[in-house]
């Protein structure tokens, strides 16, 4: 049954990605073209007023669904390209330098504590007069890097107490060789975790930033669509709903299934420390 979720998961977003890289090659197959008659290019195209506007009669839900599919993969790279480096960085500093970083990164999440993403997020497109899909990836990518961080650094520090590494460090192993033998290898099966939670992530911070009608101007991701009042077409809006419910239920397949399976096998190999047994204790 885990077998068939997970294939079924890597389906439904192995969809998502091929619509977005053959977009244009679908839209010139169906007919539909911009305003100056030639197919639409550009992975990141934020012009897409020929293809939104509700009187451009070469509009259909086809055209509006690939742009926003288009969009929302390339918001999503740009957040994980971003975030996932940024949150493993920061969170290794703080668990092996906790009185030099420990205390900023303490700070940085009491402040998105405070401040939840959507407010910040939701200030940044108010504030913004040209914002851009990268922009707005980095915005998501910064937020969500604090909450990497902090489990990254909660992992390093369970780490570096485990007898191997502390036999590492009294061998006269240098802080290097523990970093890349011993607590990098280990984060691999968080990171796969928090790739799929910060991919929700930016999902659901779209979807609800579209909702209420502030998503950033000039965007056509799948929650900009569910802003009813810019795209009053219940298609188009059912569909970008359908898109959001899909990928979230897919990714919070695959997260934890990935996750699990790796730890499963490297203790089989090892016979040793797991992190799923640390952070699950019997």
């Amino acid at each position: 049954m885990r077998n068939l979720g997970r294939a079924i998961a890597i389906s439904v977003l192995t969809s998502f990605v091929l619509a977005a890289i053959f977009s244009d090659w679908l839209l010139l197959a169906s007919g539909t073209q911009d305003a100056a008659g030639v197919g639409t290019s550009g992975f990141f195209a934020s012009g897409l007023a020929a293809q939104l506007d509700s009187q451009n009669p070469l509009t259909t839900p086809l055209a509006e669904w690939l742009w926003a599919t288009r969009q929302t993969v390339a918001l999503g790279l740009v957040t994980l390209a971003l975030g996932l480096p940024l949150g493993g960085l920061i969170g290794t500093l703080a668990g092996t330098q906790p009185r030099l970083f420990g205390i900023a990164l303490t700070r940085a999440v009491e402040l998105t504590g405070a401040l939840p993403g959507l407010i910040l997020v939701g200030l940044w497109c108010v504030g913004s007069r040209t914002p851009t899909l990268f922009g707005f990836g980095a915005m998501l990518a910064a937020i969500r890097s604090v909450g990497t961080a902090r489990l990254v650094a909660e992992h390093v520090r369970q780490t570096l107490v485990q007898d191997f590494a502390l036999a590492a460090r009294a061998l006269g192993a240098t802080p290097s060789h523990v970093l890349s033998w011993h607590i990098w290898p280990t984060l691999r099966p968080l990171l796969l975790l928090e790739a799929s939670a910060t991919a929700v992530y930016a999902l659901g911070i779209d979807a609800a930033l579209g909702f209420v009608g502030l998503a950033p101007t000039g965007l056509s991701t799948w929650g900009a669509l569910l802003d009813r009042s810019a795209h009053p077409g219940a298609a188009t809006t059912l569909l970008a709903l359908g898109c959001i419910v899909a990928a979230t239920l897919a990714l919070n397949t695959l997260g934890p299934v990935a996750r699990w399976g790796k730890e499963r096998r490297r203790q089989a190999r090892s016979g040793g420390f797991s992190t799923l047994d640390a952070a699950n204790p019997r």
